[in-house]
């Protein structure tokens, strides 16, 4: 599944940012109810509903590889028995599980080449893919 995320500053947004396409990773998302109002939007014509609020910081980081940003939301994402799951470790020791991939640096990116990608990202001292 490809997702493309575009939010318009005419939205109430700071900026606008292309955010994909996506290629969900997770077999399925599952969200509490309640817990961010179901507000509804129109993005380009296509309707949206809100699922999480990102805190980015100050701009002039947002753009900025390998930082945390918290996201709001209460989703459990759930990958099937036996599948592949990825893995980044930063240098304090927590680990990332990838969610989606993008094919924006690479259009050549294929799910298959996930395996390999640890040789691929100019990961931070400290971090490792796997």
């Amino acid at each position: 599944m490809r997702v493309e995320l575009l939010l318009p500053a005419t939205a109430g947004v700071t900026a606008e940012v292309l955010n994909g396409p996506r290629h969900w990773g997770m077999d399925s998302i599952d969200n509490a109810p309640g817990r961010l109002e179901m507000t509804k939007s129109s993005f380009g014509g296509i309707e949206m509903f809100r699922q999480a609020n990102v805190v980015l910081g100050p701009l002039a980081d947002a753009g900025k590889r390998y930082v945390a940003h918290a996201v709001d939301r209460s989703t459990a994402f759930t990958f099937d028995a036996g599948r592949t799951v990825h893995e980044l470790s930063d240098a304090d020791g927590r680990v990332w599980v990838m969610q989606a991939w993008s094919d924006q640096v690479d259009p050549t990116l294929s799910e298959a080449d996930l395996a390999s990608l640890g040789s691929r990202p100019s990961l931070p001292t400290g971090w490792t893919y796997r």
